[in-house]
């Protein structure tokens, strides 16, 4: 009897020893770390820098994830390419994982790279005892396998972050640009008529950064910023891109207009100097065009359904209300009934004082002007109702339209020639005070991004239709 209590007691130690032996094998079989690093240390702001994570790991490890990379200092852009080799380090064969990231500088001075997170798990071998003389547990070993999940965090790095040297002009852009491009989608237009117009950058900088050019045109000529195309070929590394901007041009005047080279200046990170790009000149011919083909071009003329709902469905019939006046007197005159007593009176009395030609010209000036009177009365008066469609519906980008015909219509003028300057103009003779012209250019041109260019968000739209009827009741009186 001792001896199988001798012999019982003997092999709990053996599976005891055996099973705590095989676990910290288990734990000290599998390893992971991992080390960052960066191609320069010292760089101006805006200067891309490439950072390198390696990460190595042996043995049984499984889910290796990079947690979420964040850093408020940097603009952070992750590559395309990863790659993967076997790396022997003090006799012990690993298995390394490289991925990249781009990272731009916000801030001047000594910057601290946040330390990578990585998490991932192991498994580990642990001891289930079912019963002290369970024969099953202590023949097998007590086995039994669970995993731990554990962290690794990569070395911090250190990058010294320099201003960039004064310079007179803006300064577009940081890196190595060698291509500045402008095109128009077309060189032949009407007055006012929308032209696309693009700029393209190619090189290798801080492409995410750069913000739209400023354009260097002539006092008559209006640009909105429309959209922009960012191209960065990070599949093999940092090799550069492009990126397009994109502005709705309108020229205000007739005639023949050369659009003045357009500049982009850059600090070169290599020469440590700055340099500037030049685009070629564009010649534009601007027809003065009559009202409707105005009117075609910027898509002014239509209606709103009260039932539509969709931003995107296309209008249809707003053309038939909102006209040039001159359009709307021909159209008009036929339906109204000219008093015959006026008629008369214009044949009559005139024979007392004038001669036969000076009759002619008289009822024709009475004439013109009674029509016109009616007309433009009647035409103005269509307006509020118009205005009305556009809030219920949410139509932003029909505001611009409104308000030029709206102002062609006041007036008494063509469509093309409804300009900024033109509205500034008529509404000093009109005694507006000058404070009051610019807070409803300021709101027109805003009316202007929505038509051409789609720009803006929710609150820029709400606040757009709500002060509609405002300013359409203060243009009224």
């Amino acid at each position: 009897m001792k001896k199988i209590i001798f012999f019982l007691f003997t092999l709990f130690s053996f599976n005891f020893l055996f099973s705590t032996s095989i676990e910290n094998s288990s734990i000290d079989s599998s390893e992971v770390f991992c080390k960052a690093k960066i191609d320069n240390d010292s760089v101006v702001i805006g200067q891309p820098i490439i950072l390198t994570l390696s990460l190595y790991n042996r043995g049984k490890v499984f889910n290796l994830d990079l947690a979420s990379f964040k850093d408020s200092n940097f603009l952070i852009k992750e590559m395309d390419n990863v790659s993967n080799h076997r790396e022997k380090i003090n006799s012990q064969m690993f298995n390394v994982l490289e991925k990249q990231f781009l990272l731009t500088p916000q801030q001047v001075g000594l910057q601290e790279i946040n330390p990578f997170k990585i998490e991932f798990v192991v498994p580990k071998q642990e001891r289930q005892l079912r019963g002290f003389f369970d024969i099953g547990d202590l023949m097998h070993g007590f086995g039994g396998i669970s995993v731990d999940r554990k962290v690794t965090l990569s070395n911090t790095l250190k990058v010294n972050v320099k201003p960039l040297p004064r310079h007179s002009t803006k300064v577009d852009g940081v890196g190595e640009f060698n291509k500045f491009e402008i095109s128009v989608d077309k060189n032949e237009v009407i007055v006012n008529e929308p032209i696309v117009l693009n700029l393209k950058i190619e090189g290798k900088g801080n492409l995410q950064q750069i913000s739209y050019p400023k354009l260097n045109f002539p006092s008559f000529c209006k640009y909105y910023d429309s959209k922009f195309c960012l191209n960065e070929d990070l599949i093999n590394g940092f090799n550069g891109g492009s990126k397009i901007f994109e502005y709705i041009l309108q020229v205000g005047k007739s005639g023949e207009l050369k659009i003045p080279s357009q500049k982009f200046t850059y600090f070169d990170v290599n020469l440590h100097c700055y340099k500037t790009l030049k685009t070629n000149e564009v010649e534009l011919k601007i027809n003065p065009g009559d009202e409707s083909s105005v009117l075609s071009a910027q898509n002014d003329l239509s209606v709103i359904d009260e039932n539509d709902t969709s931003e995107n469905k296309p209008d249809v019939a707003f053309e038939a209300d909102i006209n040039f006046i001159s359009e709307e007197l021909t159209e008009r005159k036929h339906n109204l009934k000219f008093p015959p007593w006026l008629f008369i009176l214009l044949i009559l009395f005139p024979l007392l004082i004038f001669n036969r030609k000076t009759i002619v010209l008289f009822r024709k000036k009475i004439e013109q002007k009674y029509f016109s009177g009616l007309a433009r009365k009647k035409t103005l008066g269509t307006f509020d109702k118009k205005l009305e469609l556009i809030i219920k519906n949410e139509k932003v980008q029909k505001l611009h339209s409104f308000y030029i015909s709206y102002l062609a219509a006041k007036f008494n003028v063509s469509i093309s020639l409804v300009t900024e300057d033109f509205i500034a103009s008529s509404l000093i003779k009109e005694k507006w005070e000058e404070e009051k012209i610019n807070e409803f250019l300021d709101y027109f041109s805003n009316c202007a991004s929505f038509h051409f260019a789609s720009t803006g968000n929710d609150d820029n739209k709400k606040m757009l239709l709500d002060r509609a009827k405002y300013w359409f009741s203060i243009l009224n009186q």
